[in-house]
């Protein structure tokens, strides 16, 4: 069963093609939302493996608990912590703004 609009062009002599219509600035945006999707899920990632690579690395230091025998304790430091918590607040907060406008921009489609 041939679609209506088809059947009028062909009558008319006209080419008909299947494919859609689409605009330049609709390709444009397809990238953008790709390249938005991509350096959200990025920003994620790096994120979260930065905050584990600080906890891993920088949370504990030693502290010399005697002053007459140079005996140490290992001690988590809040600093790092919190620094690692950060990293990871940052890589979700980025996340969320990109998939965001990349929501936005499929919407404009």
């Amino acid at each position: 069963m041939m679609n209506k609009g088809r059947q009028e062009a062909i009558e008319r002599g006209e080419e008909w093609s299947e494919e859609p219509v689409t605009d330049e600035g609709s390709r444009d945006r397809n990238g953008w939302i790709t390249f938005l999707n991509l350096l959200g899920w990025v920003s994620l990632v790096f994120g979260i493996s930065g905050a584990i690579f600080i906890w891993v690395n920088y949370s504990n230091k030693s502290v010399l608990v005697s002053t007459y025998y140079d005996v140490t304790k290992d001690v988590i430091d809040p600093a790092f912590v919190a620094f690692g918590f950060a990293v990871m607040f940052q890589g979700l907060c980025v996340f969320a703004l990109f998939l965001t406008l990349s929501k936005i921009l499929i919407k404009l489609k």
